[in-house]
């Protein structure tokens, strides 16, 4: 029997180094985003409180079997619960992240991973990988004869600082003697095969998160991840593994993410067949490591869609500043958010200046916009009633970060300008500048200075 998500199974949690029969009754849940939940429902030392506090006796690490699983909880802490005057209670352990297998890991050198597989929302849709083809035959009275031809993928790779990435199918073909059902499953895998050792933690942010980010940047919106798998060959040197075993463990955490972006969207910026893998994905890790805070405001602002015109758009120009501080950290700062903005404009061959279709220092007028909303001017109130300045200054600027995080996952500017503008719905968003620019620069009703 295997642990179902969204299921809630019944454990014994106990402490690293004590028997198991010493621990305390709990529960284990792990929901479809990755939340891990856990509740503790005795004390470990079988005492309760008079002044009706939680236990602190909660450690760093907990172990439990769930199923046959090994479980362990990485970073354990107590966030609230019910508590009594017997060793009753109902505790709510938030770890940092849980780790199932068939061993139970512990110590600082075995709670680091040789390897990594990943796999993410929209990443198939972003690899297009269609290695089934299915050839049927139909009379008026049904099906004739029908088969299907499986025709695997070549494996990509490329050497990453630290290791080697690869990208790999990982389709299946499952029948149901059941239900007579026989399912296709045309899916890919991202792995790691590290050069030395690497804590869980690190390799999630080094390797993991950049990933992520570029499917971030594909479709504007952060993937979840719908499997992380992990090993090290050390965790079973001196374990006797069953046939039944693996020395493969399954991480859980919050992974976040959406439902996925339909295949056939037109939505995508880039897609796998766009990148020289083994060239290009070595600079896309490098790119996310460097200008990690802007991405990381670039996630937070689109997971806010919520917020108003004023609100997108300062977050708007924070990613921009971020950015540009990363790809110039020696740039001595005058405080002029024009500055940046040119700065990449002229990057990029002035690809927003040409859809301005008016000025060349349009980045002027939107560091102008900027310093009203951000400072709470009290004209900022005018964009209420009117937002076209707004708008227009905000998809500028959109435009402006995809066409450079392209430039900087590789891609010459030539392409990372054709890329942009065969994203969907690039001729409303262009539209969208040139109309409502002359309204930003009216609202603006200041001259640039000479340069």
């Amino acid at each position: 029997m295997t642990m179902d998500i969204g299921e809630t199974h019944h454990t014994r949690w106990f402490h690293p180094g004590r028997d198991e029969k010493d621990g305390a009754p709990g529960s284990y849940r792990v929901d479809e985003d990755g939340h891990v939940e856990v509740h503790i429902f005795e004390t470990f030392d079988g005492e309760g409180s008079l002044a009706f506090m939680p236990d602190e006796s909660v450690p760093d690490i907990l172990l439990g079997e769930v199923f046959r699983e090994a479980v362990t909880l990485i970073g354990c802490r107590s966030v609230g619960g019910k508590t009594g005057v017997t060793s009753q209670q109902d505790i709510r352990i938030r770890p940092q992240y849980a780790i199932e297998g068939s061993i139970y890991l512990t110590s600082e050198d075995e709670l680091r991973v040789t390897s990594l597989r990943l796999r993410f929302t929209d990443q198939d849709a972003w690899t297009n990988w269609k290695p089934f083809s299915v050839e049927k035959m139909r009379k008026p009275e049904g099906l004739e004869s029908a088969s299907v031809t499986f025709s695997r993928p070549a494996d990509l790779a490329a050497l990453v600082d630290g290791g080697r990435l690869s990208l790999i199918d990982d389709s299946y073909v499952h029948e149901d003697t059941i239900t007579h059902r026989t399912e296709l499953q045309a899916q890919s895998r991202f792995e790691y095969v590290l050069d030395e050792p690497v804590p869980i933690h690190d390799a999630m942010s080094r390797y993991g998160y950049p990933l992520q980010v570029l499917l971030l940047t594909a479709t504007g919106q952060m993937p979840g991840a719908i499997s992380v798998r992990a090993t090290n060959p050390a965790w079973v040197e001196d374990v006797e593994v069953s046939a039944f075993q693996t020395a493969w463990v399954t991480l859980r955490r919050f992974h976040g993410g959406h439902a996925g972006l339909a295949p056939n969207s037109l939505s995508y910026l880039h897609r796998l067949e766009d990148f020289d893998f083994a060239v290009q994905l070595p600079r896309v890790l490098a790119s996310v490591t460097k200008h990690r805070l802007a991405f990381e405001r670039y996630a937070e602002m689109l997971s806010k869609r919520g917020g108003g015109d004023q609100s997108q758009f300062v977050n708007l120009t924070q990613v921009i500043d971020a950015y540009d501080r990363s790809n110039h950290p020696g740039e001595k700062r005058s405080g002029a958010f024009y500055v940046p903005v040119e700065r990449m404009d002229l990057e990029l061959d002035q690809f927003i200046s040409a859809l301005v279709d008016g000025t060349d220092r349009w980045g002027f007028y939107v560091g102008k916009l900027r310093n009203i909303v951000l400072h709470g001017d009290p004209r900022a109130r005018e964009l209420v009633a009117d937002p076209r300045p707004l708008h227009a200054a905000f998809e500028a600027l959109s435009l402006l970060f995809e066409a450079s995080v392209l430039v900087g996952f590789g891609f010459t500017v030539a392409r990372a300008r054709e890329l942009v503008e065969a994203r969907h719905p690039f001729w409303a968003r262009a539209k969208n500048i040139k109309e409502n620019f002359p309204a930003l620069i009216d609202f603006v009703g200041e001259t640039p200075p000479v340069r």
